[in-house]
C-alpha cells in the first residue's frame, strides 16, 4: 500500500512465500512495465525482510506444502498451490 510518497507492506505482519524460479523470471525483466510492478509490489516485502524464496513443493508443515499448478501468466505460466493434507475428515 502506498503511505505518502512510499510503498510498504500491505500486511506488515506477514511472511510472504514467494516462488524462487518465477521471482528470478520476473526480476530478470526491465521492462517498463515490470519496473514498477516490482517497486510497488515486491520491494516492499523484501526491503524489511518479509519475503522468502522457496522452490515448489516447499513444506510448511506436515499438513501444508506448496505445490506447483497451471498458471494464467505468460510466458511464466505457472503459480503456486497450497495443498492442505487432513488426517481426519469429518
Amino acid at each position: 500500500m502506498k503511505v505518502g510518497e512510499q510503498w510498504l507492506p500491505t500486511f506488515s505482519n506477514a511472511r510472504y512465500l514467494i516462488d524462487q524460479e518465477e521471482f528470478e523470471y520476473w526480476s530478470a525483466d526491465e521492462s517498463e512495465e515490470q519496473v514498477p510492478v516490482m517497486a510497488r509490489s515486491i520491494t516492499p516485502i523484501f526491503e524489511p525482510g518479509l519475503a522468502d524464496l522457496v522452490e515448489m513443493g516447499h513444506i510448511l508443515s506436515p499438513e501444508f506444502r506448496l505445490m506447483l499448478s497451471p498458471g494464467h501468466t505468460l510466458p511464466l505460466p505457472r503459480q503456486a498451490e497450497l495443498f492442505a493434507a487432513a488426517k481426519d475428515i469429518c
